[in-house]
């Protein structure tokens, strides 16, 4: 069980002068994010980084074509599992995998809300018995 005293996600970024970032974060959700604006960046900002420097990595250094690659790469050294199923609550890291699972146990698929963005999430709540039990969409979007 995480908890607000010791956070559970380590940014294991090196930097070249700087050494390891070793900052922490108590989401997955907010050391991607890290990862993605503040060490990948963007190129408009002129601080674009297209090469992985995650410790132990094993495409330490590989160069990445473009910035939608190497932020998809740095998702593998994230433990999340951002995408999930409407009608069971599975979780997945890759929307991909949220697909085909939808589709072999003919389950409903939500697109991703925006490209390159984790699928719904926050859609599962359990049951009184304790089982996982579906919201419904429309409720969480105000019936848009």
């Amino acid at each position: 069980m995480r908890t607000t005293e010791s956070p559970a996600f380590v940014c294991l970024w090196e930097n070249e002068r700087l050494g390891p970032c070793l900052r922490t974060f108590l989401d997955a959700d907010d050391l991607f994010g890290h990862l993605a604006e503040d060490h990948i960046g963007r190129k408009c900002l002129g601080s674009l980084q297209l090469h992985c420097r995650w410790s132990a990595c094993s495409h330490r250094g590989k160069q990445f074509g473009k910035r939608d690659n190497i932020v998809s790469h740095c998702r593998s050294h994230v433990p999340f599992r951002a995408n999930v199923c409407l009608d069971c609550c599975s979780e997945f890291k890759w929307p991909q995998d949220l697909k085909k699972h939808c589709t072999k146990f003919n389950h409903k698929y939500a697109e991703p809300e925006m490209k390159g963005r984790p699928g719904p999430t926050g859609l599962c709540k359990v049951g009184a018995a304790g089982s996982p039990m579906a919201v419904n969409r429309l409720s969480l979007t105000g019936g848009r």
